[in-house]
Formats: C-alpha cells, structure tokens, sequence
C-alpha cells in the first residue's frame, strides 16, 4: 500500500501552536492533505495523553483511529474527493538543553512508540526527571544518549529520531549547539538510531554530501505547528498499514518499502542561509566567511544556516556522486502557489477559497501537487494555478531564500509577472465555486500555456483572455482608485457602508509604497480598534508581505502611547483602567466639600472634558471643576495616568515643547486615518500635529455613522479639515458591495430621513443588480418572547427541525447558514443579557464581543488587580490595588495608610513595615503569590492561569469571574490580555458564550455574535439581527427623561442595518423591563421611516409546549 506519513509535529499544547490542533482537526487535516499517518504529536503532556486517550482507538499493529463518534462528523465535513482512512501513530518531540564536552547542547528528538502502555512507562520515568506538564514539547535537562537510554528501557521498540538535524539552535548536527557528528551525540547508542530527519532547510541530496549519513534512512516530516501545515514535508512508504511495517522499511532502507520523501524547496526554510535578521541582514556562507561571521550592519554574530553547516561539515562536493539514492519530490504548497499566481497571501479569503474549491473538484492536496494534470486543473477554471503547478514541478521557480529565522519566499511566477497578472480578478470568482470568465476557454489556455516554450509568452496569452477594465487596479472601481492614488494632501474620502474603506485604506499604502517609494517605517495608520488594526495588518502582510512589518499600525491610543516613549524617552508611567480610575475619583469624591455627581457620571465628564482637550482650570465655573482638579492631582502623586490622558498628555507636550512637536511632524511622511467621523478635538488636534500641514494626509470615513458624539467624536472635522487645510480633495465612494438592495434601501431611507452632515455624499446605491429581499420585523410580546424568537429563528436558518414558527424566516433559505454567519445587535448591554439566556438555554453557540462592565464586579475585578500587580510589580499603584480587593485584601485602614504612600516605592515600603501583623503578612503573601504566577504566566495561556489561581487561592467563582476567563481564553498571554483590557475598544473585548467546560476544552468555532450597535461598527454579516426597535431605546431615552442626540440614534440604526449583507431581521417588544420597571413599548419611530415595501413584518406570540420547552407561534 503507497501512503505518505507525517508523524513530527505538534499538538495545542506546545507553545506558539494553534489551538485547532486537536485530534479531529488533525484528522481532517489528513485528509485534506492526502496523508494516511499522522503523528500525535506531545504524548508526553497529561492532558493530551487524556484527551488522546479519550479519542483513540486501536486499529492495526502499533497504530490508531479517532473513535467512530467523532469520526463520522468530520467525514461528513471533508469533500468526498478527499476522504480516507487516517491512522495516528504515537509520537512527541522532546527538547534536550544540557552541558556535553564543555559546551551547550541543544538538541530536538522525535519519539515515537507503539502503545499507550509504552507511553505512560516513558512518561513516568521521565516525569521523575522534568517538567511535563508546562509544554507539549518537554524541556529537559537530559543529555540525547541519555534520553535514548531511558526510552529503550521504556519499550525496545521505540523509534528516536533526531529531529531537523541541521537547524542551527535546536539539533544535533546544528552549527549553534550541536555537535560534529552523530557520534559524539549518541556515543554507544548510536547503534539504535537508523532514521534522521532533514529538517525544512535541507533536503536528501544536502544530506548526501555527508557520507557518515549513508547507512541512515533520510525521512522528513512537517513539524507543523498548525493542521493546515500539516504534509508540507512527508515520508512515503509502501507496506501494510502498522507501525512494525514502517519501522523495518527505515531500518532496512529498502526502496521497495521507503520510497521517499516530500521535501520543501529547501530555500524555502528559515535556516538555509546565513544571517541576521534583525539587521536584514542575509548572506552566503562565502559571504559569512569573508565577514568573519560577523553582521555588516551592527557587528553582531551572523546565525550560521543550514547550507552553510553542511559544506562546513560535508566530505563530498556538491555534485560528486553518492552510493546511496535517495528518491524525493520537491513541492511547494497549495495555497502558496495559488498565492503566487493571484499575487495576494496564502491566507487571503481569495486564495483560501480557490484552495478548497479545488480540493472538492480533485482531491487532496498532495495528489493535486503531485499528480493531477495541469488541464484538469484548468479545467477547474484555475488556468493560471495550472500553469503554478507545472513550474514547480519543473523546478521553475523563484526563491528568495530563507535566513535567521525568517521563512523563505517562493514564486512561481516572476515579479514582472505578478505585476502584470495583478488585478486579474475575473479569472478567480471569490465565492464558493472558481470560474473561468465566459469568453474563456481553459482547455485553450492550457494548451497555449503547454505549448509555449518560454513562461513570459504563456504569461502574455493568459493576460490576452482577461477583459481589458480588470488589469493593473487592484480590484478597484474607479473612485476608489481615484482615492488611491490621490496625489498631495490632505486627502478626504466620504465613504460609504460596504463601500470598500478598508481595500481603499489598505490599498492607498501598497500604492505609496509600490509606486510612490515611499518608506514603510514612514507610514502610519490609525484605526479606532484593536481588531481593526489587526484586519489592517494582515491585509497588509498580504499586500506586501515583508514590506509591511515596518508599517506602524494601530489605535490612536496605542500610537500616542508609543509615540510618548519614543519621543521623549521618558519611562511610562501607570496607566490606570476605567474601574481603577473611578476608584481613585471615588476617593476625591469622598472628601470633597461638596458632591456635584456621582462617581459614574463625574468620569463620564471629566472624560468628556479631556476628549475636548479641556483641563480643571478650564471650566472653572462648572462645580465638578474642583473634583476634577483634586483628580489630577491624586493622578499625579501615584505617578499615573488615565485611559484619557494618553491622548492629552501627548498633546499638551507637542504644544509646549517645539522640537519635540517638530520631531513628531516629520516622524511620519504619510499618516492615514480610518473612521475619521469618529475623531474628538484632542485627536484631530494629534492628527494635524502628526500630519506636519497636511501633506501626506489621508483620512477616511462616513459622517453618517458618526455614532461616539456622547464620547466627544464630532464628523464636523471632516468640515474643519477642508477649512484648516484649503488644499484638502475629496472623494466619494456610495457604492454598497456588502449588502443587497432591500438592505440599502431600507437604511437609506431611515438616513434620508434625517438631518444629514453636509460632508456626506450622494444617498448609498447597492452596486448588486436586483430589487432584492425585505427587511423582516418580528413583533414580540415581551423581551423574552423576544430571545425566544430569535433564537429560534436562528435555529431555523442553520436547518433546525423542530422550530414552529418556521414562517417567521419565510424568504430566506432555510438551512442556508451557519452560526458564524449571524449576529445579534442590542442599543444597550443590558438587552443582551436575555438574548443571551435564550441562545443558552436553546443550546446555540454564541459568543460575546463588547461589554467589559463586567470588570468592575467582584471576582473579575480581584483577578485583573492580582495579575496587574504580578505582572508590574515594580509599580506602587499595582500593589495597592491588589491590596484593595481579592483574597489578599487588607482591610480599609491599613489600605489608607498604603495608598498615601503611593507616590514613592521607598516611602511605600516604610509604612509596609509599619502595618500591623496581619496586614503585614497579608503583603508578603500577596508578593510571593504574585512572583509564582508571574512565572506560571510566562508557559501556560492565560485561561489556564486564571483557573489555577481561582483554585489554589480558594477564589469563589463568580459570573464576573467565569466572563473573565471566557475573554481569557482568546488572549495570546496574560500581558496580551490586559493590554486589550485597557488600551481596546469594546469590540475587542470577546468571550464565548454557552459553555461552562473548563478553557482547556476545544471551544465551538462556529458561533452566533452577541453585541451592541456600537460594537458592530466596521463588521459585516450575512445575517444581523436589529433587537429592541422601541422608543425608549432607540432613540435611548435616559431615566431622568432625557433623551440621546436623535440624529445620533437614527445614525446608530443606519449603522446596524448596513452590517448586514444577504438578510436583515429586526425585532420589537411590547414590554420590557426599562430602568428596573416594566413598561409598555411602542415601535421606534424610525421604523416608520422605511417604506412599507421594504419591510415584512410578522407579530410571534410566545407560549409553552409541554414538557416546559420554549415556542413560538407566528401570526
């Protein structure tokens, strides 16, 4: 039987691995791949051995199968092309860091053994030397001999084998921490070693200059750190389907059995060359040597790759002859090369979508690359991938080589040449079938593209069958493009929702760089989220690839934080969160003569007041005036700042301070701006500073979703910009790509109707042909009825059987979508907390972005105060807050004794020493607490953390708590974590919903998107549901009667509705609990602002079947 094997890589437990690795998803993956083995990867860590446990089954000899539970879901999943039989074989890496002949060692082995028997006798005796529990990949201070020793004790039939031998840091032939020979590794044990692994940076015929290599057998495998790598190196085998059977073939070598590898273009590795990637540094082993390995640019010593150690190493030349053959395939993988012809990343939607279309039409990956013909592939209307695909069999393809870590980049295609295929959309159709235009013939095409002798003229004939209107404009319509390559500044672009403003963005700076020569380090874009600037990034990585890295994006906040420390050098000081700054306006309030607000509605001024860029003496005459003035100084003897003052402080320093101001406006020679509607005074006065009078400006946005005026955001400064800035040109984009035209038409209507921004431009048309569907309005009885219907609506969308009031969705396509097509939209965060017990209780996978209130209640609040402290320990305000709540709370008089000693770490540890007993032991606790944590931090993800605390400190768990651990779990590490706690946006704050499984279970991907209107700007769904349209709520009315800015409201609505882009549902009650009593609700008024033909309304009455389950009855 011919299969491939892919036994190295690793599990979600290792670091800097992706949480999807897990048993099913590397099943899949498998298959997806064309792959029959595939290693399991950290069997030395417990729980993967549990959930290994849980999940396999025996199948032949020594090998394993996912139990038939899990197994025929994910079948169901994969294309019928692609499904097979997947065996997992037991495996791990494990990481040796010891002392050998007066050197470190570093050294990678891949294990693999036959039972879980085998398994638990390794892991016992390994568990009495190290750590096993802290990484799927162990660290341990064990010589390789030694660790081969205890792993025959364990089972005589292990297999070891060293992993990427030549990789500089991590293996045994390695320049860095390896060693000269294999020998001087294993000593005696040598002997039981019979397969090494090539690693991604060599390939067999670099290994065949070694002749000490010759009586191994080379394999090679994927080390993949993620499923979707899997197979990108491979083993393959012709025998029975067991683990003796792929044994003997290495230990024998015979090529009847082992017939080869699958190997990465081994420049294509980040070790091949020498290097300093810092520096950019890339250099040839001749190169190194005549720099005497030192790096040309700061002196430091250049890290010696891969090709360099063979040839240091190597008793044969390059081309001399070996008795030992060794059979491989060089391939480049799927997506790289469709990445390569289409000229966007591997990643990218586009590329991500012709990927999965071909693995439907022909099979797995592997076999595509390997065998499928170039018409076949053609023939999936993917001519150009056609053509990838036969260069990189030929060996047709260009290499920019890989060095220091830094992965190298293959093309298939010519930079010439992607410079002419770009734009060649109508060649790929982005949905979820690839098409060849009608005028083209792919069969013809091949042919052409066969018959060509050189691939500049098979380039000329594919560029010949695409329409004239696609070429060399990146997609754009033509006032986008316009808007592109817009030249001067200030430029000011009106767009529109769905109008393409982030392509536009992300596009204007690949045009500044590609054509304008602009410097990336010269470029700065602001979003107003840390999601957006994330998006922002990868766009921009697919655009530039390496050329972005340098490109500074992020949020006005991060910008100014960063901008702070760069320009005057200074240390940063406390930035207080929103919860300890009200803690601290509390404490002022307590005191102060007099009591204007309260301490909610005291910050919200006081903030309204810094995003005006107003400070105490300012607004003198206001009675708050003398509270906000004790603040600031409170601020300033704790050596701290607010959320507020990042902004301020930076630009009351740009006023003052004329060199410093002179040093940020030529910091930047181009500074683009996204959601420019939502800017306050103190940012525009930022942007104006930054942007040195303009040149180089450019600012987008709508003025019809200006929806943060209570926070101080006014769309008048796209007015203020053209007055401030006469040579400002404005663009317009109305064309909506994201939604159909009963959507556009419906929120046009409701923005017509209102007073709009004079800025704006011409009423938002839908670029799709066709009259389009209604909006559908589910009247309900009450706010449960409401949760009710729509989370049985939702049910009926993905295909639910049992919804009765299958009607209510009557014009959609039942079955049609799936949880992470939809989202749920409340006008306050309090709504969602009955939708949310619905989808609950309805079993329906939700998760929640936005509403960090949650933070302020008790058990959240103790575990954010503990890690802040544990994480900044060296900061006085850390520690008093962590005193101030949790389980080492120290009561409010030793606290006030504290806290007047805030400003100085010296005067702090003074009244320390002066607490009472208790009190005093009470801190000492809390900092060898903190010190362990810090520690567990820096291995474990942060949700784990979390959970560890709450137990070992016997911390009750509170909903807040549990809230916490949910957005945890989406954090790369705790810093990661708090850092969107403080510096992100309520869309960046995300938890899942629906579960109560500890975070180390694998979490549901597919899920319904529970948020506020606010929290949905910048996003799109297939489906949205609008809930609450009453009075009251939208527009808001406060409980003292008063009511939010109603063109701000209509704004908000006309935001919610155009996230959707196939199908709209919006939802009304008829009582709801308002301000702790329930009242009777009327529709919002800005309903009847739709005309009646764009709008299909329903009422759904709301009752119990037996057995107490939820219903719904349409009328």
């Amino acid at each position: 039987m011919n299969y491939l094997a892919d036994i190295h890589l690793h599990s979600r437990w290792s670091r800097a691995t992706s949480r999807d690795l897990t048993p099913e998803n590397l099943h899949r993956w498998s298959m997806l791949k064309g792959i029959s083995v595939v290693g399991s990867a950290d069997f030395t860590h417990p729980e993967w051995l549990t959930e290994l446990k849980d999940k396999l089954v025996a199948a032949e000899d020594g090998l394993f199968q996912l139990n038939s539970e899990l197994l025929d879901p994910i079948e169901e999943s994969v294309p019928p092309a692609c499904r097979r039989e997947v065996r997992f074989l037991l495996s791990v890496e494990i990481s040796s860091i010891y002392k050998k002949n007066g050197r470190t060692r570093k050294v990678h082995n891949v294990v693999c053994l036959p039972s879980f028997a085998a398994v638990d006798e390794l892991n016992r005796r390994l568990g009495a030397i190290g750590n096993l529990k802290s990484d799927g990949r162990p660290i341990l201070g064990l010589d390789s001999r030694d660790l081969l020793d205890i792993c025959l004790e364990a089972c005589p039939e292990v297999l070891f084998i060293p992993a990427h031998i030549w990789t500089p840091h991590f293996a045994v032939l390695g320049a860095s921490s390896g060693f000269d020979s294999l020998e001087e590794c294993f000593e005696d044990l040598l002997p039981h070693i019979f397969a090494v692994e090539t690693g991604l940076s060599s390939d067999p015929p670099m290994n065949s200059r070694l002749s000490a290599l010759d009586g191994y057998a080379v394999v090679s495998n994927s080390d993949a750190h993620s499923a979707p790598k899997l197979g990108r190196e491979a083993t393959c085998f012709d025998t029975e389907l067991s683990y003796a059977a792929m044994v003997a073939a290495l230990k024998t070598r015979d090529p009847a059995r082992f017939t080869g590898t699958i190997e990465f273009y081994p420049e294509q590795g980040k070790y091949h060359l020498d290097g300093h990637r810092k520096c950019g540094v890339c250099t040839t082993p001749s190169q190194t040597m005549s720099a005497d390995g030192l790096c040309p640019t700061c002196g430091k010593k250049l890290t010696v790759g891969v090709l360099h150690r063979v040839e240091a190493l190597a008793d044969r030349a390059e081309d001399e002859e070996t008795p030992v053959t060794r059979p491989f395939e060089y391939l480049i993988p799927l997506d790289e090369v469709i990445g390569s012809c289409v000229g966007v990343g591997p990643k990218s939607k586009r590329v991500q979508g012709i990927y999965h279309d071909l693995l439907q039409q022909l099979g797995p990956e592997l076999d595509i690359l390997r065998h499928v013909t170039p018409e076949r592939i053609a023939a999936c209307g993917q001519p150009l991938v056609a053509e990838g695909v036969r260069r990189m069999r030929a060996g047709q393809v260009a290499i920019a080589a890989g060095y220091d870590g830094e992965y190298g980049v293959a093309q298939v295609f010519t930079d010439d040449e992607c410079h002419q295929l770009e734009g060649q959309e109508r060649l790929f159709d982005l949905g979820a079938h690839t098409v060849v235009p009608a005028d083209v013939d792919a069969a013809d095409v091949v042919e052409r593209m066969a018959t060509e002798d050189d691939a500049e003229g098979r380039v000329d004939r594919l560029l010949e069958t695409a329409p004239e209107t696609s070429r060399a404009d990146g997609g754009l319509d033509a006032e986008q493009l316009q808007a592109v390559q817009a030249v001067g500044g200030p430029v000011a672009v009106i767009a529109g929702p769905g109008a393409g403003k982030t392509r536009t963005l992300t596009e204007r700076i690949r045009w500044l760089v590609a054509e304008g020569d602009v410097e990336p380090a010269h470029i700065a874009a602001v979003t107003f989220t840390q999601r957006a600037a994330r998006q922002l990034r990868q766009r921009l990585d697919d655009l530039l690839g390496g050329n972005a890295e340098s490109i500074v994006v992020g949020t006005f906040h991060r910008l100014a934080l960063d901008l702070m420390a760069e320009l005057t050098g200074e240390p940063a000081s406390t930035v207080l969160d929103e919860v300890e700054a009200l803690g601290l306006l509390r404490d002022v309030l307590d005191v102060a003569p007099s009591k204007p607000l309260r301490p909610p509605a005291a910050q919200r001024r006081i903030s309204r007041w810094k995003a005006d860029g107003l400070r105490p003496f300012q607004v003198a005459e206001d009675p708050l005036a003398v509270v906000y003035a004790g603040y600031e100084e409170r601020l300033r003897v704790c050596g701290a700042r607010d959320y507020d003052d990042l902004l301020l402080d930076l630009v009351e320093r740009l006023r003052a301070d004329a060199d410093l101001r002179h040093r940020a406006a030529t910091r930047f020679s181009h500074l683009l701006v996204d959601e420019f509607q939502d800017v306050n005074a103190v940012q525009y006065e930022l942007v104006q500073a930054l942007s040195n009078g303009g040149e180089g400006l450019f600012v987008i946005g709508d003025p019809d979703q200006a929806i943060y005026g209570f926070r101080g955001a006014d769309p008048g400064f796209f007015q203020r910009l053209r007055q401030d800035c006469r040579q400002t040109t404005v663009h317009y984009l109305a064309r909506n790509y994201r939604s159909q035209a009963g959507i556009v038409d419906a929120a046009g209507a409701v923005i017509a109707a209102g007073a709009r921004d004079p800025a704006c431009a011409d009423a938002p048309t839908a670029a799709r042909d066709g009259v389009g569907q209604p909006l559908q309005l589910l009247a309900t009885a009450s706010e449960t009825a409401e949760g009710i219907a729509v989370a049985r609506t939702i049910a009926d969308l993905v295909g639910g059987a049992d919804m009765v009031g299958a009607d209510a969705t009557s014009g959609t396509e039942r079955g049609g979508w799936s949880f992470g097509d939809m989202a749920v939209l409340t006008r306050t965060a309090r709504q969602a907390d009955t939708l949310e017990d619905c989808l609950h209780k309805e079993g329906l996978p939700y998760r929640v972005v936005g509403q960090k209130g949650f933070l302020a209640e008790r058990g959240a609040r103790d575990a954010v105060a503990f890690f802040r402290y544990a994480l900044e320990p060296e900061r006085p305000l850390r520690l008093i807050e962590a005193l101030r709540t949790g389980p080492f709370d120290i009561g409010s008089a030793a606290l006030v004794q504290l806290s007047a000693a805030a400003g100085s770490k010296a005067h702090l540890e003074e009244e320390i020493v002066a607490l009472p007993t208790t009190a005093a032991a009470q801190v000492e606790g809390l900092r060898r607490a903190a010190e362990g944590y810090a520690r567990r931090a820096e291995r474990d993800v942060p949700a784990e953390v979390l959970r560890v605390w709450q137990a070992d400190l016997d911390v009750e768990a509170s909903p807040a708590f549990e809230r916490l651990v949910g957005v945890a779990e989406g954090a790369d590490s705790l810093g990661d974590l708090f850092d969107t706690l403080l510096l992100g946006h309520e869309t960046d704050v995300e938890r899942r919903g629906g579960t109560e499984s500890p975070p180390t279970r694998v979490a549901r991907t597919e899920a319904v998107t529970l948020m506020t209107m606010h929290a949905s700007k910048g996003l799109e769904f297939p489906v949205v549901f609008v809930c609450g349209l009453e009075d009251g709520l939208l527009p808001l009315r406060r409980a003292d009667g008063s009511e939010q800015d109603r063109e701000e409201e209509r704004r908000l609505l006309y935001v919610a509705l155009t996230r959707g882009q196939e199908h709209v549902v919006v939802t009304t009650a008829g009582q709801r609990t308002i301000h702790g009593t329930k009242q009777s609700m009327s529709p919002s008024p800005f309903l009847a602002d739709i005309p009646a033909h764009l709008m299909d309304e329903r009422t759904v009455e709301s009752g119990r079947r037996r057995g107490g389950q939820m219903s719904l009855f349409p009328t």
